[in-house]
């Protein structure tokens, strides 16, 4: 991998968004091993990233503090983040497929968190006692039904932009419609 092989071994920030085929596990797996300082990382929307590159990600990186993963992963990539990745202070999970004991789980394993996005996941349902422990646990804390304000990804295809989010995919756009479907359906119950 270039970034890898050119010496980038200093680095302390990485931002890889909209990598849909381009990065696979194999080579975050290979790129990770050569970052031991990187502090801050953005995998969002690269599809192709799985639970085993979560987890080397976070035995080749012992000083990330800030992990963006906006994917619509599963909570088992949810629990790997929590299990190699305790020093994070920041954690953003837009649009994971996240759930109760996902969210438990992180609160656990990451005791230095100060913030965590979970906007759009809809799997989330926060029972009175999981509200408080967030609220009280972190300093900012954004749940499923916070508005989009302020986020937005990289790239504009087919002039479809919603509240700031920009999808680059069909996929995408009807993952957020079904996502903003259930919300709505949850409202109404």
């Amino acid at each position: 991998m270039v970034i890898s092989n050119r010496g980038c071994h200093k680095l302390r920030r990485l931002r890889l968004v909209q990598c849909f085929h381009q990065m696979s596990d194999e080579g975050f797996c290979e790129m990770d091993e050569k970052l031991p300082l990187l502090e801050e990382l953005d995998i969002s929307l690269c599809h192709y990233v799985s639970s085993i590159a979560l987890e080397a990600i976070g035995r080749s990186c012992p000083l990330l503090k800030s992990f963006k993963f906006n994917n619509d992963g599963s909570k088992k990539e949810a629990f790997v983040i929590v299990q190699n990745m305790s020093n994070l202070r920041h954690l953003q999970l837009v649009g994971n497929n996240l759930d109760n004991s996902s969210l438990s789980a992180t609160l656990n394993g990451c005791p230095h968190l100060e913030s965590l996005d979970l906007r759009m996941c809809s799997e989330l349902e926060l029972e009175r006692i999981l509200r408080i422990r967030c609220d009280e646990q972190l300093k900012d804390f954004r749940d499923s039904d916070a508005l989009l304000d302020g986020f937005q990804l990289w790239g504009l295809l087919d002039g479809f932009q919603l509240w700031g989010l920009s999808y680059e995919t069909e996929y995408s756009v009807a993952v957020y419609k079904y996502q903003c479907e259930k919300r709505d359906e949850k409202e109404k119950r």
